[in-house]
């Protein structure tokens, strides 16, 4: 495993790898590394920030997609009696 580093400045906590969350970073560990990860989001925040950017469009899309794809109804549901 491998620490991200920003600016000559380490962060144990912090890693990414390839296959998780796409790549980007993640906090190792818990409780006590959120400091170090809230650390690593300030030194980085332009590109944290883009990345929820982009992925929340990611999803709009992929959601507005399944909506076209999925099967149109024939309207009213009629009921057998």
């Amino acid at each position: 495993m491998h620490a991200a580093k920003s600016n000559g400045r380490d962060h144990p906590y912090v890693e990414r790898r390839p296959g998780v969350c796409g790549g980007e970073p993640v906090i190792v560990g818990t409780l006590a590394h959120v400091h170090d990860a809230l650390s690593f989001y300030h030194d980085h925040r332009s590109v944290i920030d883009r990345a929820i950017r982009e992925n929340r469009e990611t999803t709009v899309r992929r959601g507005a997609g399944e909506l076209d794809a999925a099967p149109k109804g024939r309207g009213r549901v009629s009921r057998r009696r």
